[in-house]
């Protein structure tokens, strides 16, 4: 059903009601306004016939040099604002854009290259305000709807994701590039794992095909968690994820891929100001959750581990899916992953502990062992106590206190360690809390094949240094590590397995979701 109305206020210094219906005529600052119709425009300046409007499922504004789904204008409009609009379907998505001048690239006006994003979100409800520079515009991006409209509106979702990807890589550190290779997971949470790629629906990390299409061509949306085929016979395929299920949608029917019906809680994360991006970070991460526990990686990892598993604990727990990691926490009975050549890890005690304390107490029989365990690590300097043994093969005092410190805060028990106070690597990697025992001097921060470590050490100086990939999906990654295991990755990409490569991966991505978790829109 379309929505026939749209009511649209610019206030501060201005104030203006625009109301469009199905034939109306407006007025906005007192100048007249074209004749608007949903369907079709017919506007003999811009020598544009028949041009569709992206009607209620799509709305377009602009000011100064204002657009409805065409050509508004507007002449002028003086100082900031705020803007608010109305009488839209809840839960769409919307980006606000704007424009140094009231210049219009006259080739193509409703795609200007003048328009730069202000911010992309999700709204809940049917009004919303945004403080908006001079000269802006708003857009609701379609629903995704059926046949030919379902590409179409694809096509525009997928831009504005881009376009949202774009200002991340501007404001931060850019991009790593990865191999070009189109494929998309599915199976969040505890669900079975599956992934798409040319064509064909596989089991993960097996390859097992499930279904094949010979399609003429195919639209991956990551913040959509779909996948739109269309077949050499033309009709339209849709696989999809949501918090009921992974559905394959064709020739009419829809039904759930086995194992899969399992809940998951997906947000939109309104209100934030790179909405979609953690979206896709966020199924990185629910995608690489196992039955037997969380991993770096489905496909090179088989373990998981608890450096890595407390990152994408601290995601889950801000998303409401700890459930989803609940079963594995409580069979923990080893102080150590011991993934790494079998070293016993000291920050894995700290880790340890904090994941208890998410799903239970301190009568969880590994809290004794953990307990017993950090004895063996004391040390004391200048009168302080601190705790000192290998975390990637190397001596981290402290990152691995910080981490002991915060897993024994988490459950209230008692803690009589003092974070040393001299350099290390890893210092910065723990971000959480206590930066005021940190000493400056050579950060481990590669953001090559380790991006995890940058992204840390940009969240904890509050810097913006660290890449994502260059890719629509997956944004996150891991080269050359020690203990992965990249032929297995073969199944889904030989160039991944051929350059030691393996994304998504789960640290990277809990690191970028947690550092863009704190940042709202103003």
């Amino acid at each position: 059903m379309y929505n026939d109305i749209l009511t649209l206020k610019i206030s501060q210094p201005k104030v203006a009601y625009m109301r469009i219906n199905n034939q109306s005529e407006v007025r906005v600052f007192g100048f007249r306004l074209i004749t608007v119709r949903w369907r079709w425009l017919d506007h003999p300046r811009l020598a544009i016939k028949k041009l569709r409007i992206i009607s209620a499922l799509s709305y377009i504004i602009f000011f100064s040099g204002i657009f409805w789904a065409a050509d508004i204008p507007v002449l002028s409009l003086s100082g900031n604002g705020l803007l608010t609009w109305t009488n839209f379907f809840t839960n769409a998505l919307f980006t606000v854009q704007w424009a140094p001048s009231m210049a219009i690239n006259p080739t193509n006006p409703i795609r200007s290259d003048s328009w730069i994003a202000l911010k992309d979100f999700c709204t809940p409800t049917g009004g919303t305000t945004v403080p908006v520079q001079m000269f802006c515009r708003v857009r609701q991006l379609p629903a995704l709807a059926a046949g030919a409209d379902l590409l179409e509106s694809a096509r525009e979702r997928l831009a504005v994701y881009r376009d949202e990807l774009h200002r991340l890589r501007a404001e931060f550190g850019g991009t790593r590039d990865l191999p070009d290779e189109r494929f998309y997971l599915f199976g969040m949470g505890l669900r079975e794992k599956f992934f798409y790629r040319a064509g064909a629906l596989l089991r993960a990390p097996s390859a097992e095909i499930i279904k094949r299409w010979d399609i003429a061509g195919e639209i991956i949306l990551p913040a959509d968690y779909t996948v739109i085929l269309r077949t050499q016979a033309g009709e339209t395929v849709r696989i999809s994820e949501d918090e009921h299920g992974v559905w394959i949608e064709e020739a009419g029917g829809r039904v759930s891929l086995p194992g899969t019906e399992l809940p998951v809680k997906l947000p939109w994360f309104e209100g934030y100001r790179y909405p979609q991006v953690l979206r896709v970070l966020h199924q990185e991460l629910l995608v690489n959750v196992l039955t037997n526990g969380p991993v770096p990686n489905l496909f090179v990892y088989r373990k998981p581990w608890y450096r890595d598993g407390a990152m994408m604990a601290m995601a889950f727990r801000e998303t409401g899916n700890l459930a989803v990691i609940r079963s594995w926490i409580l069979s923990l009975r080893q102080p150590y992953d011991r993934n790494n050549a079998g070293e016993t890890e000291a920050d894995n005690l700290g880790q340890a502990l904090f994941l208890v304390s998410l799903v239970s107490n301190t009568n969880h029989p590994l809290v004794a062992s953990v307990l017993a365990e950090v004895q063996k690590y004391e040390r004391t300097m200048d009168g302080t106590k601190f705790i000192q043994g290998r975390s990637d093969f190397a001596e981290h005092p402290v990152y691995q206190t910080k981490w002991l410190k915060f897993g024994l805060s988490a459950l209230g028990l008692a803690d009589g360690y003092t974070i040393p106070r001299i350099r290390d690597s890893y210092s910065a990697l723990f971000w959480m809390g206590y930066k005021d025992a940190y000493v400056p001097g050579g950060e481990a921060e590669d953001r090559d094949n380790y991006p995890y470590l940058g992204w840390a050490c940009d969240h904890f100086h509050q810097a913006k240094k660290s890449p994502i990939s260059n890719r629509d999906y997956p944004l996150t990654w891991e080269a050359n590590a020690s203990q992965a295991d990249y032929r297995a990755i073969s199944a889904l990409s030989t160039e991944y397995a051929r350059r030691r490569l393996a994304a998504p991966h789960t640290w990277h991505a809990a690191e970028v979701f947690l550092y863009l978790l704190e940042m709202r829109q103003p």
